[in-house]
């Protein structure tokens, strides 16, 4: 079988069996693209050591619920908080539940000197889904989470701990809460009839 092969100095194109590709120089040869311009849509990026399109080269080209790039070079959901950028100066990444990076614009941050703990769901402002916990706070949150259009998050960093008579008290809604100690109360976590608590890496210490 006869492969024709035409090669244009002039623009450094080629057509290999019909299809248009670009020259490499260096193997005299027809490739899927040497830089980025040859490539679009989905398949935004070149891939040099292989001279093929692909979606992404690292994690600076994901985003939305697919912010991580794979080892195949394809934007997927993130798994672990360490695939998450820094949410803002010393407040580590989450990984929210829809497989999104948690940003600072949804962020609320508490810690033991703060006094921002929202012990109320009418308490956590707009546009809020993600309460990190830092160190040990003191206070107990009774939320009411049926009316949010998607599930709240709680997340404990630098040994995140929650003390309080009932630590997390949840009627209606869907909280999902991960890194956390939760100590105090009887019990220290209680989800009513209509509420829905998820738990990942939870502890739950001194509850009668």
């Amino acid at each position: 079988m006869i492969r024709a092969l035409f090669l244009s100095s002039a623009s450094t194109t080629c057509q290999r069996a019909g299809s248009t590709s670009v020259c490499k120089p260096e193997t005299y040869s027809c490739v899927e693209c040497l830089d980025d311009d040859k490539c679009s849509g989905t398949l935004k990026r070149c891939k040099v050591d292989t001279n093929t399109c692909v979606e992404c080269l690292g994690s600076g080209d994901c985003s939305g619920t697919k912010p991580v790039c794979d080892a195949n070079k394809t934007c997927q959901p993130c798994q672990k908080d360490n695939e998450c950028s820094p949410i803002a100066a010393g407040v580590d990444g989450v990984c929210m539940l829809d497989g999104h990076c948690a940003s600072s614009s949804e962020t609320i941050v508490v810690s033991a000197t703060s006094g921002n703990l929202p012990a109320t769901e009418a308490a956590i402002p707009a546009g809020k889904t993600l309460l990190v916990i830092q160190g040990a706070v003191s206070g107990s949150l009774r939320w009411i989470l049926t009316s949010r259009p998607q599930p709240m998050t709680i997340a404990g960093q630098n040994t995140g701990t929650l003390t309080g008579s009932l630590p997390i008290h949840v009627s209606g809604g869907d909280l999902y809460v991960k890194n956390l100690t939760v100590t105090g109360g009887s019990p220290g976590i209680k989800a009513d009839t209509a509420g829905v608590i998820r738990l990942n890496r939870v502890t739950a210490v001194n509850n009668q």
